[in-house]
């Protein structure tokens, strides 16, 4: 069995947290909260105790994929900022040897704070790109004879969503829109719309 300042397997894990700042309007105050459970059971602060658990879901539906992760003993202050709207998590875990990659990265659907034998118990469920999935809208206008490839591109760019290999494979969309189009109302749906 191992010491209690080895982590099994030499398992590394760091979760990165953004909290918005209290104007919704000031992108450059988001606050970023590091837990990063490196070596032993000590995050890079030094506080004794904080486990991160997670279970990530992914799917090829088109709704976001899931994540629930569970840290122990944030002190009363951080869980108290984890109540914002907005928050964001980055999830990234590996091995001493070979260093952590990101395995999930999503927006705080909720998050509970329970009291565990001792603990405090944060539990949050993300979903990756789940506030654009809510309420991202679109309210465009594009000119006769815009390529469908350009129309793809813009409202997936409203999404906020990833748009992987779709730029490089752009070309390949073909068709214009000779009446030109307008999209109006839920970024998703329109999206979803375009695409098929």
């Amino acid at each position: 069995m191992a010491g209690t300042d080895q982590l099994l397997f030499d398992r590394r894990c760091r979760l990165t947290i953004a909290t918005p700042s209290d104007d919704p309007t000031n992108f450059k105050d988001v606050k970023t909260q590091v837990v990063e459970i490196d070596g032993g059971v000590t995050d890079q602060v030094g506080r004794v105790g904080q486990r991160v658990q997670f279970k990530v879901t992914r799917t090829l539906k088109k709704e976001p994929n899931t994540s629930e992760i569970t840290v122990s003993n944030f002190n009363s202050h951080s869980r108290a900022s984890l109540q914002k709207r907005g928050v964001k998590v980055l999830l990234e875990a590996g091995y001493k040897d070979t260093g952590v990659n990101r395995y999930f990265a999503g927006d705080v659907r909720s998050v509970d704070h329970i009291r565990a034998d001792g603990d405090w118990e944060s539990k949050f469920r993300l979903g990756d790109g789940q506030r654009a999935w809510n309420y991202a809208r679109v309210k465009e206008s594009f000119a006769p004879g815009t390529q469908r490839a350009d129309v793809v591109k813009k409202i997936g760019s409203l999404i906020g969503v990833d748009l992987g290999n779709l730029i490089d494979r752009a070309g390949q969309i073909e068709g214009v829109y000779e009446q030109g189009f307008t999209a109006f109302g839920s970024a998703v749906r329109v999206f979803d719309q375009v695409i098929k």
